[in-house]
C-alpha cells in the first residue's frame, strides 16, 4: 500500500478531504446499483473537527427517508465525487427521515511518511 492511501482512501492533502464535500450540502448521494430516489441520501452538513497536527476530522451528516438502515459500509454515487464507499451510522430519526453520520480521520501526506 502507498504512503498516499489508507485503507483504499487518499489522504487529506492528496485526494478527498473536508474541502472536497463544503459547497456540497444539499446533492444527492446515490446507493450504486439501485434508482429508486428513496434510496439515495442528500447531504445534510460537514462539519469539521478538531484534530491533532498532521491529521485532518470531520463528519459528514447526510439525510435519507425511509427505513433505518443498519450502520455499515454504503457505496455510494455523487456526480462530481464519483464513487464513495462510506461507513454510514444512523445517528437520529425524525418523522420519516433518518439522520446518518461518515467520520473521517486522515492524516496529512507528512505525518504518513514519518510513521
Amino acid at each position: 500500500m502507498s504512503a498516499e492511501h489508507v485503507r483504499g482512501w487518499p489522504m487529506s492533502g492528496s485526494g478527498y478531504g473536508v474541502r472536497s464535500f463544503e459547497g456540497l450540502e444539499g446533492s444527492i448521494f446515490r446507493v450504486r446499483g439501485v434508482g429508486s430516489p428513496a434510496d439515495a441520501f442528500v447531504l445534510d452538513r460537514v462539519q469539521p473537527m478538531p484534530a491533532p497536527p498532521g491529521s485532518e476530522q470531520f463528519s459528514l451528516y447526510f439525510r435519507r427517508t425511509g427505513e433505518v438502515l443498519a450502520q455499515g459500509v454504503c457505496l455510494l454515487e455523487h456526480d462530481d465525487l464519483g464513487e464513495l464507499d462510506l461507513f454510514l451510522v444512523p445517528v437520529a430519526r425524525e418523522v420519516d427521515t433518518v439522520e446518518y453520520e461518515a467520520c473521517f480521520s486522515l492524516l496529512e501526506p507528512r505525518s504518513a511518511e514519518r510513521g
